[in-house]
């Protein structure tokens, strides 16, 4: 079986070059190549210790966002390749829930250029029947677009109700009603002709044998990924 796609997101929880000295260094018992997304600020330094620790740590930007008309603050996905790297995250859940649209995900799509590939995160507020038909009408957004610009992107599918800093109400699932819930959101982004799809919801609430259904290519980690004998243990038991 080829190994699955690993993309880490420590967000911005690390503050330091020394901070991400320690936690690269700690990904020694992680046996495949992982990508870490990582502030702006930090892709020069931490891409360099990707090299010299492990050799196995490729980095991306997060937080790619346009910066229409001119506008501060923002890092546009014609830079990152200016950054020396080659992928960008866009649309996180966090940025989801502080008032990033489905429409400013699209521009920022059409905008980027073919050399750089693009993880866009979506996924619903709520489970219920209207937030998912607004789910799926962005996704089709999203193909058409996909298809008109050839180029590479990695849709992270992440249920914003699962994530674990806002996971306060499972509208009355049980446990394995949500695992069909995913597995179903999955096959139905599968249907739409996207042929990389992560998963990125809290992936440590599955076992590996209920995430072996899912039908991803890979994974999108969040908290875990600032957990390095945790995060080697769960890539491991994927195999």
């Amino acid at each position: 079986m080829k190994p699955y796609h690993i993309f880490l997101n420590p967000k911005n929880a690390l503050k330091s070059v020394e901070e991400y000295k320690e936690l690269v260094a700690g990904y020694s018992g992680i046996q495949q190549e992982v990508v870490m997304f990582v502030p702006p600020v930090f892709v020069e330094k931490v891409a360099n210790l990707g090299v010299e620790v492990l050799g196995k740590v490729g980095v991306g930007v997060q937080g790619v966002r346009l910066s229409e008309g001119g506008g501060t603050g923002s890092t546009d996905p014609q830079f990152i390749s200016q950054f020396g790297v080659k992928y960008g995250l866009v649309g996180h859940s966090d940025e989801r829930r502080a008032g990033m649209t489905a429409e400013e995900v699209e521009r920022i799509l059409a905008a980027a250029p073919d050399t750089i590939t693009l993880v866009v995160c979506v996924g619903e507020a709520t489970p219920t029947s209207d937030i998912m038909e607004t789910l799926y009408q962005e996704l089709e957004n999203l193909h058409r677009l996909k298809i008109t610009k050839n180029f590479v992107i990695f849709v992270a599918y992440e249920p914003q109700w699962l994530i674990s800093t806002n996971k306060d109400d499972m509208f009355g699932m049980i446990h394995e009603e949500v695992v069909t819930h995913c597995i179903r959101t999955i096959e139905h982004i599968r249907s739409l002709g996207f042929d990389q799809v992560l998963y990125g919801g809290s992936v440590s609430d599955f076992s590996a044998e209920e995430l072996s259904q899912f039908n991803v290519d890979g994974f999108l980690i969040g908290s875990l990924s600032r957990k390095p004998d945790e995060l080697a243990q769960f890539i491991n038991s994927l195999k």
